[in-house]
């Protein structure tokens, strides 16, 4: 906020500190609700992860003001989050969904962006940075507990 640079991208609760300091939001995105698991994480665990991030979903969901301390709790070592309150954060922007497979076609424009940026090498394809079967097996497995 020294004006080094012209933009960036912040979640909370240094979206409301950056307001607070007169920088202007541009664009809000919220997260898609998807963990990707690595190689050493069976299906059952992924399964109980997202068990657990539904439950959490809709407790956040059902009354997201509660939550909004967790974000300057975690980050109260920086002298301007410990000085937010609640009701300096806005709950409209805590916006999370159950856990889903992450779309064809999302997944795709990922790939093409950090290929884009040289993120990845050329031998690298999309359908090398998520584990399709291992993901649709855990969401139907998390799904069929419910």
């Amino acid at each position: 906020m020294n004006g080094e640079i012209d933009a960036t991208t912040l979640t909370e609760p240094y979206i409301t500190v950056a307001e607070k300091a007169g920088c202007r939001i541009m664009v809000l995105s919220p997260f898609h609700g998807t963990e990707v698991a690595n190689p050493g994480v069976d299906t059952e665990t992924y399964a109980a992860f997202n068990r657990a991030v539904k439950i959490a979903v809709g407790r956040i969901n059902a009354d997201k003001r509660k939550y909004l301390q967790y974000f300057i709790d975690a980050y109260k070592s920086d002298p301007e989050v410990a000085a937010l309150t609640v009701d300096d954060l806005n709950p409209s922007r805590l916006q999370v969904v159950d856990p889903s497979p992450i779309p064809e076609e999302e997944l795709q424009r990922t790939y093409e962006w950090m290929l884009g940026w040289d993120m990845l090498d050329g031998g690298t394809g999309a359908e090398d940075l998520v584990d399709g079967q291992k993901q649709t097996e855990a969401h139907d497995l998390a799904a069929s507990s419910d």
